[in-house]
């Protein structure tokens, strides 16, 4: 979406306020001497306040939640637990969750369980209207209104290695059902709603009846040499939407292939050095089979098509001065990954539009490009 250059608003001062207040507490306390409980509550209060809107907007959730984890055997524990959450706009969700710990040996382990979870939209997902811009200003992007929140059941299998002297691994499959997955698709050209008053060329996050994601986790550790180890990790991620009781493709910015490795050494007993690399596979741009996209989402996936894979390096480092104070610092995207690829399309309206070959242009509030290199540093004190 976008507007003409000679638009009296671009270049204007907006204000733009975030925030988000959370208060957590959480009690442990043993229960006999085959039971643990944990008791916990979270109140959640998030603010925006924009200068394009007409008045600022509020969310607020709060949740209980309740865990016993029973010792069954020596070898095996459950842990069984439930959560509720109670959001302004939504009303109450009770989620359940049960899990089992079997260790077989000293070496091996072998974990699983199901659990129901719960997810309302973000703030700027809600808003009917203007929910941010991009492009320097060009490109608008609007809320929904009428966004149901996320239920999602998820199962996993794991099974768990550890060799002793730093030599580990793991292997874990997992399936996920979401009620109401949130995800781009609605598109003003095509599906008229209200926010579409503020841009009728924008498009906006829609609920899919269904989406499954479905794959495998690998993991391991392996001690190269004293002081000197190596972590490897790969995740295979699968994925589909069913939309009227059909499929219809698959999910937006969901990578099939994820891979990272990291490179650590103990350089003293107070000083360690790592240097990590990170892969990210292409996805999808967009929710849905790409035969199926009409209007501006077919314009821009025909210009555009799906996101880049890439390749990051990092390197960081940490040193503990005394007991209480370690220093750390890192340098993420050591090579300085350029992400600022883009290339221009022209929407329904007769307008030109950039759009990004790495991250999807439109969620402007939510960041999702990439950063150049960074610098970071910090230090941390324990008493």
């Amino acid at each position: 979406a976008s507007r003409p250059a000679s638009d009296p608003s671009i270049g204007t001062d907006r204000k733009l306020e975030t925030s988000n207040t959370v208060f957590d507490t959480k009690l442990i306390a043993p229960l006999g001497e085959a039971h643990i409980a944990t008791f916990g509550a979270q109140w959640w209060e998030a603010k925006l306040e924009d200068g394009l809107l007409p008045e600022n907007h509020r969310q607020r959730m709060w949740s209980v939640f309740g865990e016993d984890e029973w010792q069954l055997t020596g070898s095996l524990t459950a842990t069984l637990g439930l959560r509720h959450d109670r959001h302004d706009a939504f009303g109450g969700q009770t989620s359940p969750r049960a899990y089992l710990v079997w260790n077989a040996t000293e070496a091996w382990t072998v974990k699983g369980g199901v659990s129901r979870g719960f997810r309302a939209p973000r703030l700027e997902q809600l808003i009917d209207g203007v929910s941010g811009i991009g492009g320097q200003g060009t490109s608008i992007s609007i809320g929904n209104p009428n966004l149901k929140p996320e239920i999602s059941t998820s199962r996993e299998l794991a099974l768990l290695f550890d060799g002793g002297r730093g030599l580990s691994g793991s292997a874990t499959v997992f399936h996920n059902r979401i009620k109401d997955k949130i995800g781009s698709g609605g598109d003003c050209a095509v599906n008229f709603i209200s926010s579409c008053a503020a841009n009728p060329a924008a498009t906006y996050s829609i609920n899919n009846d269904e989406a499954r994601t479905w794959g495998l986790e690998v993991s391991t550790r392996v001690p190269l040499a004293t002081g000197w180890d190596l972590s490897l990790n790969y995740t295979w991620t699968d994925s589909e939407i069913i939309q009227q009781g059909e499929k219809n493709g698959q999910l937006s910015d969901t990578a099939k292939h994820m891979a990272n490795a990291q490179l650590r050494w103990q350089a003293s007993e107070k000083t360690s050095l790592w240097l990590r690399g990170e892969y990210r596979g292409k996805s999808r741009r967009f929710n849905g089979d790409p035969k199926n996209f009409t209007g501006n989402t077919q314009l821009e996936y025909e210009a555009l098509g799906d996101l880049k894979a890439y390749t990051l390096f990092s390197l960081g480092g940490s040193h503990r001065i005394s007991e209480a104070l370690t220093l750390n610092a890192s340098v993420l995207n050591l090579l300085d990954k350029d992400f600022r690829e883009f290339k221009r399309w022209t929407n329904l309206a007769g307008d030109e539009v950039w759009g990004s070959a790495y991250f999807k242009t439109s969620a402007a509030i939510k960041g999702m490009s990439p950063a150049g290199r960074t610098y970071w540093i910090s230090a941390n004190m324990s008493f």
